[in-house]
């Protein structure tokens, strides 16, 4: 299944939907995204899991 964003990339060789952004939730209702970019993808997801593992103990 594809997004339906992929529908207005006009050209696969120079738009691509990869990860790096992780949407942010609260109460059920969305209240921003947080993105890092700049490495593989994987890696990039990598990032952003561990600041928000990092958030949350922080908070508990």
């Amino acid at each position: 299944m594809q997004s339906h964003l992929y529908d207005y990339m006009i050209d696969d060789e120079i738009y691509g939907i990869c990860g790096g952004s992780f949407p942010l939730y609260e109460n059920d209702e969305f209240v921003g995204t947080i993105t890092f970019t700049g490495l593989r993808p994987q890696e990039d997801h990598g990032v952003i899991i561990q600041v928000l593992e990092k958030v949350f103990q922080e908070r508990n």
